[in-house]
């Protein structure tokens, strides 16, 4: 799982099989491996940059916003250990932002016009 892969290979359908080939052949899955396989297919999932302004450069600072606070379940950093149908399921209801733009959103300092097409 430590191997560097270039994730802007993959389409999101590819993550099975991308799942499939970090699963450890020895014995069980650890939580932390777990958790590492699930952020990795989550941000592949949504694409790997920012959807407002289109960072790219540090995939692992990205994060996701719930785009409807009231409709959310749990969140993706709490709940990526869960198993993926569930994370999928929570992750179509999220966007995947930089921190800059995630502070923005948050303070209020985002462009109404530019958001609301999420």
């Amino acid at each position: 799982m430590d191997q560097i892969v270039d994730i802007t290979s993959y389409n999101k359908e590819g993550i099975i099989s991308l799942l499939r080939k970090f699963k450890i052949r020895r014995g069980k899955i650890t939580r932390a491996q777990k958790r590492k396989r699930n952020r990795f297919a989550a941000l592949l999932y949504k694409g790997n940059k920012c959807k407002i302004c289109l960072y790219d450069k540090c995939i692992p600072a990205l994060e996701f916003h719930h785009i409807d606070p009231s409709s959310k379940k749990f969140t993706i950093s709490s709940g990526i250990d869960k198993g993926w149908r569930k994370i999928k399921s929570e992750l179509d209801k999220c966007i995947l932002v930089c921190p800059n733009c995630h502070k923005e959103i948050h303070y209020n300092c985002m462009d109404k016009n530019k958001l609301q097409k999420y």
